[in-house]
């Protein structure tokens, strides 16, 4: 008896995450959310204050809110949702999206196959045990999975501790099978083979680098991968295990790429918007 009433405050407590599952009830929250609405590929819709909405529609999109009992919905492919607060909500809807919520917050989420039918729809407390507070989730057979979206590489987290003032993560990085890690202190981050290689790129990623031998380089002449991967670093402090997963996830298989192919190549991807502004100024 105990357990179904402890069930039953679950369901009432996340009702209105639930009904932000219909089409009608996104629709009322764009509404409200007033000003607060981002619509379109790669849309990004954000809100602070006490009982403030942000909703955001089209694939790619983002919806952020923070503030007491604040409110983020997204809806469409890839799409995220992130509330900051006490008594906050993120949904996202559609396939392959994810949510991360305060502690005491509510998470939901949908799961969709390829074909796009509908497989599963979940929501939840964030208790800072089963679901930790403000750590990405996403749907898969139906069951919420942690994931990690460090410098845009997407990995699913095996597990997650602290040493000393930084978080350590170990991770299965998308279409790789080794395990990695990811190192995060001071809000930034950077992967590696091992814990120490992992914190020795991110002090390399925090560090001045000189990139003023690259200004010569012609855009449009062809370099080797090696070549690209180096300046791609310096300039943008990207860590060297996050580069060539990007590579390989990107089955880039030539020997040799101009800047501007590389610049295209990475559209999205961590550090992209420094290495093309570099190259602009160069």
């Amino acid at each position: 008896m105990t357990e179904i009433n402890e069930a039953q405050k679950i369901i009432d407590s996340l009702q209105d995450v639930f009904n932000l599952t219909s089409t009608e009830n996104f629709e009322k929250v764009k509404k409200e959310a007033k000003g607060n609405v981002a619509e379109g590929y790669s849309s990004t819709a954000a809100s602070s204050g006490y009982s403030s909405k942000a909703a955001s529609s089209g694939n790619y999109s983002k919806a952020a809110s923070s503030g007491y009992s604040s409110t983020a919905a997204s809806s469409g492919d890839y799409s995220t949702a992130s509330a900051t607060g006490e008594n906050v909500c993120a949904f996202a809807c559609g396939r392959n999206v994810m949510a991360k919520a305060s502690k005491g917050g509510g998470i939901a989420l949908s799961e969709y196959d390829d074909k796009g039918k509908l497989l599963a729809v979940a929501a939840s407390i964030v208790d800072g045990k089963k679901l930790l507070a403000g750590e990405w989730y996403k749907l898969e057979g139906g069951k919420f999975i942690h994931v990690d979206m460090s410098d845009n590489i997407f990995s699913r987290v095996k597990s997650i501790k602290k040493i000393g003032g930084a978080v350590v993560k170990t991770v299965i990085i998308d279409g790789e099978k080794k395990k990695s890690y990811v190192y995060i202190s001071g809000g930034k981050s950077a992967h590696g083979v091992t814990v120490e290689k992992a914190k020795a790129d991110l002090r390399y990623k925090i560090a001045d680098r000189d990139a003023s031998k690259f200004k010569a380089w012609n855009k449009t002449e062809k370099r080797p991968i090696d070549d690209l991967i180096e300046a791609y670093r310096v300039i943008t402090g990207a860590c060297e295990s996050g580069t060539r997963a990007f590579v390989e996830s990107q089955k880039i298989t030539a020997k040799k790429m101009s800047v501007d192919e590389v610049i295209t190549a990475t559209k999205g991807a961590y550090g992209n918007e420094a290495f093309a502004k570099f190259w602009s100024a160069a």
